[in-house]
């Protein structure tokens, strides 16, 4: 809790009681990420379900995907599907891919999956 009160050489103004605020607890892990079929050699499209419901966070604000080739230092998106296809990526080679869910309080636990862009 604060208060707030404006001060000025008149002197301090009227006080306000201010609110308290909590942060929401960081998700758990996506559940279920998938690769699903493809339409060519040079994509993958995954999807996930939402970390399970908690009395901590009210919804999750953001999914953060990370990929690459020998781990998942490569590029970072953002976003609030829970379905996203990668382009442009080299057939048969595998890729590491890992989805988290974030709220105000902060982004869960990642979860990974290896994938090819190219069907086995």
């Amino acid at each position: 809790t604060f208060n707030i009160a404006a001060v000025n050489i008149n002197g301090t103004g009227p006080v306000l009681n201010g609110m308290s605020t909590t942060l929401e607890e960081v998700p758990g892990p996506v559940r279920n990420l998938t690769k699903i079929p493809k339409n060519n050699d040079n994509s993958i499209t995954i999807s996930w379900d939402p970390p399970e419901p908690s009395d901590g966070y009210t919804s999750i604000s953001i999914y953060i995907i990370r990929y690459g080739v020998l781990d998942t230092t490569g590029e970072v998106i953002n976003m609030q599907n829970m379905q996203k296809t990668i382009n442009s990526l080299d057939p048969g080679i595998p890729y590491y891919i890992t989805v988290s869910a974030g709220t105000t309080g902060g982004n869960g636990s990642e979860t990974e999956i290896i994938v090819f862009s190219k069907e086995e």
